[in-house]
């Protein structure tokens, strides 16, 4: 893993505050920015915002202990998330987690060694009526991968590649996730 240079993380940092007019009011856009460019928001980085923003330290720990999205430790550049939810768990929840298990090659709360994928359980991500569901940290979308008879009949599982959808697709024909987690898992499986 490639080291951060500390002075050239702090001008990063400063320009990413700058984007968001240094206004703490958009601390959730500046702690989503650092997170999407670095995969995490170390105590370094913590440190850094607050003093660009000249806020205290601990609003910016309190953004990211707040939101299971956000991490100060280091994740894949996808990060997919599958719902555990009563519904989830109800709606096959175990074949779709080890489908996602067994096509990333990790457990969840593990990252692939290549830094590609880092597969979490939550919560919600406010899909409920599609679930399990899973989303790649991205609002989710209804651009799914179609599965089943429509799919057959066009002549493909209708997955986009991550080994998932074909396997553990609810039965009504669409993934609950949205294309990006395919395209994700065909990455890393290369």
């Amino acid at each position: 893993m490639q080291e951060i240079d500390p002075k050239a993380l702090a001008g990063e940092i400063k320009a990413i505050v700058a984007t968001e007019g240094k206004q703490r009011t958009r601390l959730i856009n500046i702690v989503r920015k650092v997170q999407h460019s670095y995969g995490q928001v170390s105590d370094l980085m913590i440190d850094l915002i607050s003093e660009a923003l000249e806020i205290e330290r601990i609003e910016v720990e309190g953004v990211i202990s707040f939101y299971h999205f956000l991490s100060k430790e280091k994740l894949g550049r996808h990060q997919i998330y599958l719902n555990n939810s009563a519904v989830s768990e109800m709606m096959g929840f175990e074949e779709v987690a080890q489908a996602f298990k067994e096509a990333a090659g990790i457990d969840f709360g593990e990252t692939t060694t290549d830094g590609l994928i880092s597969l979490r359980k939550t919560s919600c991500i406010g899909m409920s009526d599609q679930e399990p569901a899973a989303s790649d940290w991205r609002p989710p979308t209804r651009e799914r991968p179609k599965r089943g008879a429509g799919a057959r009949e066009a002549g493909t599982s209708g997955c986009h590649g991550c080994g998932v959808c074909s396997r553990a697709a609810p039965r009504d024909g669409w993934a609950p996730w949205p294309r990006v987690v395919c395209v994700a898992m065909q990455e890393h499986r290369g």
